[in-house]
């Protein structure tokens, strides 16, 4: 093992590592929706996952906000700052996030719950990265190793050209937290507002409001920043409930 480790650095270090093959796994979500898996030589899933750990405690510390989660391997409270130990215990952060909902079902009158369509396979690189280099002291080197990777793993069904978004959907945290940092400014946004309070798991907001109009004014602010202040594009849809 120590051997294959070797070899990595060095053909990282040379400018000689070339991300390998890959494959995805269409589940089934229901209602003839689907979840493509990705699934990634073991090198390749190494250096992304190293990358993220390395980063993870700049990018945790910058955290707006207490009450989104993402995390499916922690096993402690949920806390923004905590590190990511191995395991896969996702249901203790969900209770939280279950948790925090029913609390407001008791303070609040409404509830708007939303969810972004499609938010993995939009998630556009270049914006990530300027979230990145926000919210981490990352090296150049590093971060374009980062999104060498992250370009190499974009869906392109039919041979289309690489449209330079989206995330692989793994069993593992490093994916996880890049597109939870994504969502820091939507965080800072319904923090500031008045009347409510909010709890995220990755893209799955809901929104504790005290009247119907209050919660109109929450749907609309989180659609103008998904769409203006995150992504730029106008293309992409938040599904509501109240």
């Amino acid at each position: 093992f120590d051997t294959h480790l070797t070899h990595i650095q060095q053909d990282v270090a040379a400018g000689r590592y070339r991300a390998g093959p890959f494959w995805n796994l269409k589940c089934d979500k229901g209602r003839g929706l689907f979840r493509l898996h990705t699934f990634l030589d073991a090198k390749d899933l190494l250096i992304l996952h190293g990358i993220v750990r390395k980063l993870e405690r700049q990018l945790l510390r910058a955290a707006p906000s207490k009450s989104a989660y993402y995390s499916r391997s922690t096993r402690k409270a949920p806390s923004p700052t905590a590190p990511m130990p191995p395991g896969y215990p996702w249901f203790l952060w969900w209770r939280a996030f279950q948790k925090r909902i029913l609390r407001f079902s008791h303070a609040y009158q409404y509830l708007v719950s939303t969810d972004i369509a499609g938010y993995y396979d939009h998630i556009q690189h270049k914006f990530l990265r300027d979230c990145i280099q926000e919210h981490a002291n990352c090296k150049r080197r590093v971060s374009d190793l980062l999104f060498y990777i992250l370009e190499s793993l974009t869906h392109r069904p039919d041979y289309i050209p690489n449209v330079f978004s989206g995330l692989p959907v793994l069993n593992y945290d490093a994916p996880r937290l890049l597109a939870h940092v994504f969502l820091y400014e939507l965080d800072r946004a319904l923090s500031r507002v008045r009347g409510a309070e909010f709890t995220r798991w990755m893209d799955d907001i809901n929104v504790g409001v005290i009247s119907q109009a209050k919660g109109r004014a929450v749907v609309s602010l989180i659609c103008n920043v998904w769409t203006f202040a995150v992504l730029r594009v106008p293309d992409l849809t938040v599904t509501t409930a109240s």
